[in-house]
């Protein structure tokens, strides 16, 4: 429902939906904006294809399917490496490069 909009536009539809939830309202939204429903929503049903993927809360979802990794490519991967090893992080080399 965001997508498109200026910044002062999302912030009035995130309140409006903020605004309805708090009366007790149930607001449905379609979107694959998932930073965005992660701001807004407090719940999550995913239907796809006709099926129910999932009904569960915003932050089960998202700790469900979270990574507890990133990927980091520099033209200095040899010390990025060692920054990161000297900060507590464990990195693996990828055939492609990347951290």
């Amino acid at each position: 429902p965001v997508n498109g909009l200026d910044p002062e536009g999302i912030h009035w539809i995130r309140n409006l939906m903020k605004a309805l939830a708090a009366e007790g309202r149930t607001i449905f939204v379609s979107s694959h904006l998932m930073s965005e429903m992660a701001l807004t929503a407090d719940h999550l049903i995913v239907i796809g294809q006709g099926k129910l993927l999932a009904d569960t809360s915003m932050a089960d979802f998202i700790h469900e399917n979270s990574r507890s990794y990133v990927r980091l490519r520099s033209p200095q991967q040899e010390r990025l490496r060692d920054v990161l090893h000297e900060e507590g992080f464990t990195s693996v080399e990828t055939d492609g490069g990347t951290l």
